[in-house]
């Protein structure tokens, strides 16, 4: 730990508190981000288009990425005996999953519109 002036104590468990909340905006804005892409391909027509299935694929990937950075974060915490919630969740896990399969959706329907587009 750190002690400023005596009066700020700053203990490790207060670094891997960080490290965390970093973790998870920076994976939040690039969720963000990502979805806004998606949104962006409505204003010009369908969404179904393969630059889509990728952004999906990227988005689980990075929520994949997001949700195992809670492995380090778990033995951070057991390295410098830190009192941080570092469990993995199934329910996020289950998401990650969806995803995934959705992202395989919209590459199946960018597949069928493209096909559909070359049809008379």
């Amino acid at each position: 730990g750190v002690n400023i002036d005596g009066d700020i104590d700053i203990g490790a468990d207060d670094f891997v508190e960080v490290l965390k909340h970093f973790i998870t905006a920076g994976v939040l804005l690039y969720v963000v981000e990502r979805l806004l892409e998606i949104l962006k391909t409505l204003r010009f027509g369908s969404p179904f288009v393969k630059e889509n299935a990728d952004r999906f694929r990227k988005l689980g990937w990075s929520l994949l990425l997001g949700e195992g950075s809670k492995i380090l974060i778990g033995v951070l915490a057991e390295i410098f005996d830190a009192d941080v919630d570092a469990g993995l969740d199934g329910i996020t896990l289950i998401a990650v999953v969806a995803v995934f399969v959705l992202s395989e959706v919209f590459r199946e329907g960018s597949a069928l519109k493209e096909e559909q587009d070359l049809t008379v």
